[in-house]
C-alpha cells in the first residue's frame, strides 16, 4: 500500500533527506576504508543491473544499500533515525524515477560520489550526494536547492 502523495510533503521530506545524506557523507568520508568503497561500488553495479532489468524493487534495495554505507560510516545514529521517518514519504518519487530513463542518471551520480569518497573529498562527495537526492524531484526550483 502506498500513501497518498502530497507534493508539499514530498518536497519537504526530500529536502530533509538530501540534507541528512549530505551530512552523513561529510562525516563518513574520513571514516571510509577500501572495503566501504568496494561495498558502494558493488551496490551501484547491482543498482545499474536492476535498472537495466526494470526491476524497481531491486533498484530501490541497491540504492538503499549504496547510501547505507555512508549513513553507517557517519557514526551518527540520529541521521538514520531521521531518514527512517522521511524515506517512506519520498519512496513513490524514487519508484517513479527508477522506473524511467531518468533513473539511469543516478548510476553516474553514484560513481561520482564514489570517486570523491576515494579521493577523501568530504565536501565534494557531500555536495554530490545532496544533488543526487534533490534530483528525485525535477520540479524543485533552483532556489529550493
Amino acid at each position: 500500500m502506498v500513501a497518498p502523495s502530497d507534493p508539499e510533503t514530498v518536497g519537504n521530506a526530500q529536502h530533509i533527506a538530501s540534507a541528512m545524506h549530505e551530512l552523513a557523507t561529510r562525516h563518513a568520508v574520513p571514516r571510509l576504508n577500501a572495503g566501504s568503497i568496494t561495498e558502494m561500488e558493488k551496490a551501484n553495479k547491482r543498482f545499474a543491473t536492476a535498472l537495466d532489468r526494470l526491476d524497481v524493487d531491486g533498484a530501490l534495495q541497491a540504492d538503499d544499500d549504496f547510501h547505507a554505507v555512508l549513513v553507517g560510516a557517519s557514526a551518527n545514529p540520529m541521521i538514520d533515525e531521521v531518514l527512517e521517518y522521511v524515506t517512506p514519504l519520498i519512496r513513490r518519487a524514487e519508484r517513479q524515477r527508477f522506473s524511467s530513463l531518468a533513473g539511469r542518471d543516478s548510476v553516474a551520480q553514484h560513481s561520482a560520489i564514489i570517486e570523491r569518497c576515494r579521493a577523501g573529498d568530504s565536501e565534494g562527495a557531500a555536495a554530490l550526494n545532496r544533488e543526487n537526492w534533490l534530483s528525485l524531484n525535477p520540479n524543485l526550483t533552483e532556489g529550493d536547492r
